[in-house]
Order: structure tokens, then C-alpha cells, then sequence
């Protein structure tokens, strides 16, 4: 935020900048541990800001900016449509005081990255991680994943990254209907209450969010792959408080 004898006064800021005062940022850990590579060190992070991104893009549609992002990534009628652009795009959108930003980064096994970002969303990406460590739940997640695939394929739409030129017009209310439910039966295997009022605000038709809801799933599954072998723990630390200190002041 602009410094107190800055000539940026609030009588000439946007509804949205004054709303990031509310919102503040405090540390958060990802720990790590075992054996990890370079690539690892860099796919966690990356994947995490994805998810964060994704959260934070659905908890701020009251902000214009965020809706109009939004509605240009999965808002539109016709073909072209690339889930990953969510990810992206909503990446871009994010104010620089609202990104995960490293404060720290300690690795010795154990070891962690400390992040400065808004917890509630952070949080966001640890209850859903929790919840697909469980294996019934992962189990009846992997088995909804491939049975919309099937689908996909034998309907002929294109239901991921690469995107497709599909009308989303010309898809029958039979078929829609059935997206919309398996929609509804994605959400809440992820514990997801809120959030499909959240995407029909947006005005996405329902293959756009199951198409939005699987690649958001397909990088969760790989954050989890992380977890339960034991090399990330979202949330915490496993390195001493007191050897964070020390590591600290140093």
C-alpha cells in the first residue's frame, strides 16, 4: 500500500484497492521433507500457487476486475476454451500484496518454504489437500475423473487442457443436464459447498467448470502424490521452532 504521505489519498482510489486493505497477508508454511529433487522444489510451489490462484479467483468475484477475468476465461459460448487459461490468467489478475510470496527457504530434510499470503485461501488449499489424502475418497475421486472422460469421449467434447473448438450452444439439455450433475458430484467429493453458486454467477456452462473443476483436480493430485510419501506437508513445518529462529536471525 502507498506510504501514509504518499499523494495516493483514498478519495481517489478504486472500490478495489480499498478493499485490499481488509485482507492480510501472514506467513504459511509448506513443509518438506525426504528425498527431493530440483524439479520438485520448483513443481510444488508452482502447483500450490495454481490452487491458490483458483480459490482466490472464485472468493473475489465482487471485484471487478476478478469477475471480468473470470467471465473472459470460462464465460464464453463458443469453442477455444483452454482450462489452463484459468490458472494463468487468474495468476496475472492476483495484486502483488495478495501472491504467495517466499520469505524463507530451509532445506536440510526436514525443511520448508515460507510463504507471505492470505491464509484464508491458503487454507482453502489445505482442507482440500487433507480431504483427498483419504483413500476412499481419492478412490471415488480417480473413479469419477475417468468416468467423465469416457464421457467426453463418447459424446465427442473436449473436456481438457488442450482446449477445443466446441459450441457450447449446439450441446443438447440432455447432455447438459448430465454435465451439470457430475459437476455437482465433483464439487462435493472436494468438500465444496459454496462454489458452484460461485461459477453459475460467473455464468460458465457446465462443461466449462467440469472442465475447470478436473484440471484443478489433476494438480491437486499431483500436490498429493507429494504428501503421501511423506515429502510435503501442507500447512506446517516439520524443522524446530527453535532452529526456525535461529535460521531466521541468522
Amino acid at each position: 500500500m502507498p506510504d501514509a504521505d504518499s499523494y495516493l489519498y483514498e478519495e481517489i482510489c478504486t472500490d478495489d484497492a480499498l478493499l485490499l486493505k481488509q485482507e492480510r497477508t501472514s506467513s504459511y508454511m509448506l513443509g518438506l521433507d525426504n528425498q527431493l529433487f530440483i524439479n520438485d522444489l520448483s513443481e510444488i510451489p508452482k502447483i500450490f500457487e495454481q490452487l491458490y490462484s483458483f480459490h482466490y479467483g472464485l472468493a473475489h468475484l465482487g471485484r471487478i476486475s476478478i469477475r471480468n477475468t473470470m467471465l473472459r476465461l470460462m464465460g464464453s459460448w463458443t469453442g477455444g476454451f483452454s482450462a489452463v487459461n484459468i490458472f494463468t490468467g487468474l495468476k496475472n489478475v492476483i495484486p502483488v500484496l495478495h501472491r504467495p510470496e517466499v520469505s524463507s527457504l530451509q532445506y536440510n530434510s526436514p525443511g520448508h518454504i515460507e510463504l507471505n499470503l492470505l491464509p484464508d485461501l491458503a487454507q482453502s488449499v489445505q482442507d482440500v489437500s487433507v480431504r483427498v489424502e483419504n483413500e476412499f475418497i481419492y478412490d471415488r475421486l480417480e473413479k469419477i475423473y475417468k468416468n467423465n472422460y469416457t464421457y467426453f469421449k463418447d459424446k465427442d467434447l473436449s473436456g481438457f487442457d488442450e482446449g477445443g473448438g466446441i459450441e457450447l450452444r449446439n450441446i443438447d439439455s440432455e447432455t447438459t443436464e448430465n454435465l451439470r450433475k457430475r459437476v455437482r458430484i465433483f464439487f462435493r467429493c472436494l468438500g465444496w459447498k459454496t462454489y458452484q453458486a460461485q461459477f453459475d454467477m460467473i455464468g460458465a456452462h457446465p462443461l466449462q467448470q467440469l472442465r475447470a473443476v478436473m484440471a484443478y483436480y489433476r494438480r491437486l493430485k499431483t500436490l498429493r502424490e507429494y504428501i503421501v510419501a511423506d515429502k510435503l506437508f501442507i500447512g506446517h513445518s516439520r524443522v524446530p521452532v527453535e532452529q526456525i529462529t535461529v535460521n531466521t536471525e541468522n
